[in-house]
């Protein structure tokens, strides 16, 4: 019937693999908002009346001729309330849906397995037969399968499905498709499969599904088949089943094949330890890490944290290893009980039968001081920033906050724990003021301050080497600054100041641009373990709305972070920057919105921000100026052929070289050699020298700066190269892996021996649209006038016959 209606209604036939999907529209021919229990009356009751006429009329008449008359007039009416509706057929061309297939051609899948049950070793030894290459590779296996009997595998998948194949490893690349239009055919697809090679040096499966999802962006797939061994090789957050995770969010089912076998090598590796690289005495100091096993399952390991020339452990801890190539959250607590400079070391104890034991280990460097950081916060009102800073810092272990607000009366100042010891009053003596060591400055109103409090201010900050926050507002901050001496403290010039209109409601906010000061001169927008996936976490961050809008910076001063559209004099307006003023620093915010960072994650990047710059600001104060210089790598883990990027920054220029390569380092090969490398000047950081260390053999390296000089011991990191074949280290396949996938995607998994019966138990998903037609509108056919001509006709002539006329 719809073929017919479609023929007949002049609708084009479809394609081979194509169809048509019908939508009906309409509307009500009685008003809008009638309740349907009047429409329903009214209905019954117009039935009812024209029954009751032709009963009247037509009494000499039998039931049926009275019947057929009341029927001709109702379907009549119902032809005028079709044509009021103005019924419309719109049909859209459909066509088979999308599937994706993803094949791992990661270093692991170039293995050779050979399989001891026997009924793997017979699927293996039949799709090696078609493989390209002979060998029993993981790869080779998965080419086998899809060559087998002439690509049917492919040929099946295709009968209900456009299918697109990708290759994966530490991204997602298409191979070809085989699609309605511009695809490829069986032979050119398999060709190109049978073109692939394992080399790759990393496994992100989880990255690989994001992108093909990404791709299919406009149409979901019915489904996603991944051929791998579910080895990652970069971390946990690049695991198959993360990505099974992006799957099921979308209602896309992964179908995961595992390739290889599942025999595992003994391995104890500690990796991403996190600790603060500042603490204070008797504070306790948490050291956070990793602990990824490989044959050990639920056997006990010890944890321990050590100085790095001793052996005497500091702190140890029992810990029970997780299933092979799971991830174990590891965590000590360690308390210093006197201060000074640490060069620790957390490692797990190593096994004999381990096959790397330099993975066992990681060093980091801590600076124990007397004391917490002391913060004095102010503010005119509780704006949204001042109370979700205020509460941050209130549980921020090491730093003792005071607070300011102008305008609370006596009676708050007494109830809040964090303003009791001010008692509502900023500090008016000088040495008072001078015991703080951050002072963040909200929408404050200068004139309550007075003259003697700003002058404090600015020696607090010139001589006294304190740090400074400026966070803008609608009111004083910095509107009401000028021809005081809170506006030398300012890194921008107030001259074209521009406030948004209180009156008008911002809608839509921006996303702030990191400068590549921001990136590489501050530590403190470091979100993350790397720069880049720093950066990364920078775009996810929200936007903000309100900008206090200042054109041009004052010389010397530093922008960290600018509009990404708007600009003032030579860049883009400043948006968070920085100067050096004296012996400290002057951090300021135009906007006030920092706590938008919040939204659904809490403090995590609101809370860290904050603290790594409120340690930045207080850095030379908080070391007694001990630490001149920091010695950084990008990252503390290298795979062979990979450049190493070191970098120096210079706490205060005045101790940086004035030479554009006055930097050297000496970089050695633990029980190897010592070369020696030059560091030139960033041209956008005075105070920030970077230079590269190539071709590094696999080691463990230690770098330490030999120019210029340090009156105490130069700045030094440790940094480690590994082979590519790192991930070849973990050879078996993580069966548990492939089948969490599958589930948590509500798909299926599958070995070599029931592959073949994946094409058929693939989801046939929805028609995907491709065109709309003409939409046909029923309502205004001829076809339906002649309907209504022909039944007041049949009712005339009835009603005639029996002389109702």
């Amino acid at each position: 019937m719809k073929n017919f209606l479609e023929w007949y209604l002049n609708i084009p036939p479809a394609q081979p693999g194509q169809g048509t999907d019908w939508t009906w529209l309409s509307q009500t021919p009685w008003p809008e908002g009638m309740p349907q229990w009047l429409v329903l009356v009214l209905i019954v009751a117009a039935i009812g009346y024209v029954w009751w006429v032709y009963r009247r009329d037509a009494s000499n008449a039998s039931v049926g001729w009275r019947a057929l008359l009341t029927g001709l007039r109702l379907a009549a009416i119902a032809t005028v309330l079709l044509i009021l509706t103005e019924l419309t057929l719109v049909v859209d061309r459909t066509g088979l849906p999308f599937m994706a297939v993803l094949i791992d051609v990661s270093a692991s899948m170039n293995l050779e397995d050979t399989y001891s049950e026997v009924v793997e070793s017979r699927a293996a030894k039949q799709f090696l037969k078609s493989a390209p290459n002979k060998t029993q590779s993981r790869l080779s296996m998965v080419q086998g399968v899809l060559n087998q009997r002439e690509g049917e595998f492919l040929k099946r998948l295709h009968a209900t499905h456009q299918v697109r194949v990708y290759r994966f490893s530490d991204v997602a690349a298409p191979v070809g498709g085989l699609e309605s239009e511009g695809g490829k055919s069986v032979e050119d697809l398999l060709k190109s499969i049978n073109d692939l090679r394992a080399e790759g040096t990393d496994t992100r499966p989880a990255e690989a599904i994001r992108k093909v999802l990404g791709d299919f962006r406009g149409s979901l797939p019915s489904a996603v088949v991944v051929f791998s061994d579910a080895i990652t090789s970069t971390g946990d957050v690049d695991r198959l089943s993360v990505g099974a995770q992006l799957a099921a969010a979308k209602l896309v089912p992964l179908y995961a094949v595992g390739v290889g076998t599942e025999e595992a090598m003994h391995d104890l590796n500690l990796y991403d330890v996190l600790v603060d690289d500042t603490a204070f005495v008797d504070d306790p100091l948490t050291f956070t890490a990793k602990l990824k096993s490989f044959g050990f399952k639920g056997k006990s390991v010890t944890v321990s944290l050590r100085e790095k020339d001793s052996r005497t452990p500091l702190v140890t801890k029992q810990v029970n290893a997780a299933e092979d190539g799971q991830t174990l959250p590891v965590e000590l607590v360690w308390t210093p009980g006197k201060s000074g400079d640490y060069d620790l070391v957390l490692e797990v104890t190593p096994h004999p039968t381990e096959v790397d034991k330099n993975n066992n280990s990681e060093s980091r460097q801590v600076s124990v001081r007397e004391g917490r950081i002391r913060v004095l916060l102010v503010d005119s009102l509780p704006r949204w920033e001042y109370r979700e800073l205020k509460f941050m810092l209130e549980r921020e272990k090491t730093v003792e906050l005071h607070t300011v607000l102008q305008d609370a009366d006596l009676e708050f100042a007494d109830q809040d724990v964090s303003a009791q010891a001010l008692r509502g009053r900023f500090p008016v003596n000088k040495d008072q003021l001078n015991n703080y060591d951050v002072v963040i400055l909200g929408d404050v109103d200068a004139k309550l301050l007075g003259p003697t409090v700003l002058e404090n201010l600015r020696d607090f900050v010139r001589e006294a080497g304190g740090g400074l926050v400026l966070i803008a507002g609608p009111q004083f901050n910095p509107a009401t600054y000028r021809g005081t001496l809170l506006q030398t403290l300012l890194p921008v010039e107030l001259d074209g100041l521009t406030l948004p209109p209180a009156e008008i409601t911002i809608e839509n906010p921006y996303q702030p641009t990191l400068t590549l000061e921001g990136q590489k001169s501050t530590p403190i927008f470091r979100f993350d373990e790397t720069e880049q996936e720093s950066l990364n976490v920078w775009k996810r961050l929200p936007g903000f709305y309100w900008l206090a809008e200042t054109p041009q910076l004052k010389p010397g001063a530093t922008v960290f972070v600018e509009h990404p559209t708007k600009r003032g004099k030579d860049r883009g307006l400043p948006v968070i920057s920085m100067q050096r003023f004296g012996a400290g620093k002057v951090l300021y915010h135009a906007t006030d919105e920092t706590w938008l960072w919040r939204r659904r994650v809490g403090d995590l990047y609101f809370g860290r921000y904050w603290v790594q710059a409120i340690r930045y600001l207080t850095r030379s104060r908080l070391l007694g100026q001990s630490k001149q210089a920091e010695l950084k790598a990008d990252r503390l883990v290298y795979q062979r052929g990979e450049t190493v990027n070191l970098r120096v920054r210079f706490f205060n220029e005045a101790d940086a070289p004035q030479a554009a390569d006055g930097v050297k380092l000496n970089v050695e090969k633990r029980g190897g050699s010592v070369q020696e490398v030059v560091l030139a000047r960033v041209p956008q950081a005075p105070t920030v020298f970077e230079g590269q260390f190539r071709r590094a053999a696999d080691g463990n390296y230690h770098a330490w700066i030999t120019a210029p000089d340090f009156p105490q011991a130069p700045p030094s990191v440790d940094f480690r190269v590994e082979s590519p074949e790192r991930e070849l280290r973990v050879r078996g396949l993580d069966r548990n892996e492939i089948a969490a996938a599958a589930k948590i995607s509500r798909g299926r998994s599958y070995s070599l021996s029931t592959v073949e019966t994946l094409p058929d138990e693939v989801p046939a998903g929805r028609p995907v649209p491709i065109r709309s037609e003409e939409p046909i509108r029923i309502w205004n056919r001829p076809e339906i006038l002649a309907l209504f001509v022909f039944l007041l006709t049949t009712e005339w002539l009835l009603r005639k016959r029996l002389r109702l006329i």
